[in-house]
């Protein structure tokens, strides 16, 4: 089951489940700071509540269950494109635990593309990314 984080105490559950799950998948690129960690987790857990009106939010979380355990997240937020104002969503934060069957990261996307629809904007999902030393790029098609 995917459902949208709604509590202070599903912000605090997300980040746990973070600071395990990606250190343990090695995506960690610096010490984790548990207050800067918690704030902006928090921040797009609950920024869904905490818009004004017709606003897009900052972002939203997602979180998978089964039988009551978090099982996979994903963080989105909203920034405008870097040419111009038009807005989108993409990942801050995408994990999931072992998933044999990989049921989990295609139902926490749908759930996320639905919501992007429902808001009238483009989902951006960067997984693509891969570390080459200290560098991180995205591969693309070459012109």
């Amino acid at each position: 089951m995917v459902r949208l984080a709604e509590s202070d105490q599903d912000a605090a559950a997300i980040d746990a489940f973070l600071c395990e799950v990606a250190a343990r998948a090695g995506a960690l690129r610096c010490p984790v700071n548990p207050e800067k960690s918690m704030q902006e987790v928090w921040r797009i857990a609950r920024a869904v509540d905490l818009a004004q009106g017709d606003d897009i939010p900052y972002g939203f979380a997602l979180i998978a269950e089964r039988a009551g355990e978090m099982v996979g997240t994903l963080g989105v937020i909203c920034p405008a494109y870097w040419y111009g104002d038009q807005r989108f969503f993409t990942d801050r934060w995408f994990f999931a635990k072992a998933d044999p069957q990989r049921e989990i990261g295609p139902a926490l996307r749908a759930e996320a593309e639905a919501l992007a629809r429902e808001a009238g904007l483009t989902l951006v999902i960067n997984l693509k990314q891969r570390g080459v030393g200290n560098v991180i790029y995205a591969r693309f098609a070459t012109m």
